[in-house]
């Protein structure tokens, strides 16, 4: 009985889950940072006059979002690339196979769902981020109101 993947198949896969895996925990922990950070500075811009820290705010989530959008992207390419490896690998398409083992090179992944824009349209981005966009934003305009 022949085995589908070889030791080295596994050992790319494994290479490539790291990869994954490294992109969705810093995708984690900007989405906290950017919490605590966007908190303190709505605490802080309650405390003075003026609406400067409150836009600083609005600024940063805009930062953040584009930078969680880059990690989806990116995150989505090496995912692309193990599940490209892994048909290969099921078809017993050798040649392609062996082409691909231990190539980490994203680049020339351009298919739909892995570019930067549609991470920008993901449900997995844009909800999170347009909430926390529009609290900075009504809180900014809250002097005005009062």
């Amino acid at each position: 009985m022949n085995e589908i993947f070889t030791q080295d198949d596994r050992h790319y896969i494994s290479l490539l889950q790291e990869n994954i895996n490294r992109m969705a925990s810093t995708r984690a922990n900007s989405k906290i940072w950017l919490a605590t950070l966007a908190t303190a500075i709505a605490a802080l811009n309650f405390s003075r006059e003026g609406n400067l820290l409150i836009w600083i705010a609005v600024v940063m989530v805009v930062v953040f979002y584009l930078m969680d959008c880059l990690y989806l992207s990116l995150e989505r390419k090496y995912l692309h690339l193990m599940q490209t490896f892994v048909r290969y690998c099921k078809k017993g398409d050798d040649e392609k196979r062996r082409a691909m083992l231990y190539n980490l090179d994203i680049s020339a992944v351009h298919e739909a769902p892995t570019t930067f824009l549609s991470a920008m349209k993901s449900g997995r981005t844009l909800p999170y981020y347009l909430i926390l966009f529009l609290i900075a934003l009504a809180i900014s305009l809250f002097p005005l109101f009062s």
